[in-house]
């Protein structure tokens, strides 16, 4: 303000040249002015405005009458235009001060948004940092589970095969007494019947064990020869030939080729047919492994329709319930497809000869005859031994001719591995035996009969009588 009166004040008029020197140097001052007072100072201070009138009002009151019309108004419009400046720029600065405010409210906002979308996104991990923490003890835990329900799936197995073994256990029992009832039940039937030779063994019955010089053989039982033609007829309708047994030479002694081979009058009671061939070789061989496996087979050499046959047979069953048995029994443990019929001869009677135990298998040596003076005071020891496999087992004393059975002294299941003694002053007893191959029996310290001498399958019913001579 001072520079401007100071200005007004001097006496000497100014020239037009002075005058635009002076209106340039105030627009530099006031354009410098602007720039440096702030622009809400500049709408709040009037004096700006003042200043800007007077030195409009002077410039007018100097300015000379004689100067051109563009040299008086070009002043003017400059510093007119000047102060026109000078007023928008307020406005300028209000409008950019307006738009920084709102930029620097979107930045808060976004920088706030930005900063919750962090908070937001930090707590979520932290969650799933949490979840995954605890993903493993869930796992444990599933783990812990599925180990406890298989211990109780195997303690529930474990406890199904006890009792399955139990059933096992009790359904053996209940076969082994079905077993015995059906041995009982046939020695009750035959005692029924009333038939004493109908007691007589259902296989091939054994020889008299004698005390002589000669050299004990194992041979079958041993009937009257007949001069009958044998032809036995199969029961069923099979791939088999028919056996028509010829005697050509009734007066002249069989031929006995082998140790193997029976004559016709040996082949007794119902036959099971077990092999048939044209070759003697092949019979030999078929007999011997049947042989092996404990079974008394022989071949009959026979004639059919010109053509010689060999049969392997096992002979000497009372009735064709006990073939049929024995047939299924082949079938069932050793795979041999079979037939039987009934052959002309009948099994001998106990009265023909003396029936008594094998002492030993073929080609072994025969154990020494028992031979034992009989009193009424004597006492003779009589054991029977079940070695391999359980034997049911009933003992009767002789009847008033020893070749019928008399009372009955003892009935048991025996065991393996268990035996039974039975005291007796008799010259014989009577057996009736199931599974007759497992036993073994002993008289007085003598050993008459081993085991898997008696018999020719296991799990068929037997009689025997033993004689001490």
């Amino acid at each position: 303000d001072e520079f401007l009166s100071l200005n007004l004040d001097e006496d000497e008029t100014p020239s037009q040249d002075d005058s635009l020197d002076t209106l340039s140097s105030l627009e530099k001052e006031l354009g410098e002015l602007t720039d440096w007072v702030d622009p809400e100072l500049k709408n709040q201070d009037p004096e700006i405005e003042t200043t800007t009138a007077e030195v409009n009002e002077t410039a007018h009151l100097q300015e000379p009458e004689e100067s051109t019309p563009e040299a008086a108004i070009t002043p003017e419009k400059e510093i007119a235009s000047a102060t026109d400046n000078t007023k928008d720029e307020p406005m300028t600065e209000n409008k950019k001060s307006g738009l920084g405010s709102r930029l620097m409210l979107t930045a808060t906002l976004i920088s706030m948004l930005i900063a919750a979308l962090a908070i937001w996104m930090s707590l979520d991990a932290s969650q799933q940092a949490a979840n995954l923490a605890q993903e493993p003890v869930k796992l444990q835990k599933q783990m812990d589970q599925m180990n406890e329900h298989q211990q109780k799936q195997i303690l529930l197995l474990q406890q199904q095969i006890e009792n399955q073994q139990q059933q096992l256990k009790i359904l053996t029992n209940v076969i082994s007494n079905k077993q015995s009832e059906q041995w009982r039940g046939a020695i009750d039937n035959t005692a029924v019947e009333g038939k004493p030779n109908s007691a007589e063994p259902a296989s091939v019955s054994s020889p008299t064990l004698k005390k002589s010089t000669e050299k004990p053989v194992v041979s079958e039982p041993r009937v009257q020869t007949s001069a009958k033609k044998i032809s036995p007829a199969p029961v069923a309708a099979k791939s088999h030939p028919v056996i028509s047994v010829k005697q050509e030479n009734t007066s002249a002694k069989p031929i006995i080729a082998s140790e193997y081979a029976t004559a016709p009058a040996s082949v007794q009671g119902w036959v099971v047919y077990l092999f048939s061939t044209m070759s003697q070789k092949s019979a030999e061989r078929e007999t011997r492994q049947f042989r092996n496996k404990k079974i008394d087979a022989k071949y009959l050499r026979t004639i059919s329709k010109g053509k010689v046959w060999y049969h392997v047979l096992v002979s000497g069953f009372e009735d064709e319930r006990k073939a049929a048995a024995f047939k299924k029994f082949m079938k069932e443990y050793h795979g041999v497809d079979s037939y039987y019929n009934k052959s002309a001869n009948k099994i001998s009677s106990p009265h023909a000869a003396t029936p008594v135990t094998k002492a030993v298998q073929h080609k072994e040596k025969a154990q020494a005859p028992v031979s034992k003076p009989l009193t009424d005071n004597a006492s003779h020891s009589y054991r029977f031994d079940a070695v391999d496999s359980e034997v049911w087992l009933q003992i009767f004393a002789p009847g008033q001719d020893a070749t019928t059975k008399g009372d009955k002294l003892k009935e048991v299941l025996l065991k393996v591995g268990h035996h039974i003694t039975i005291q007796a002053a008799s010259e014989s007893l009577w057996i009736t035996a199931g599974n007759a191959p497992g036993l073994s029996i002993t008289v007085d310290g003598n050993v008459i009969a081993k085991n898997g001498s008696l018999g020719t399958g296991k799990k068929v019913l037997r009689n025997y009588r033993f004689s001490i001579k």
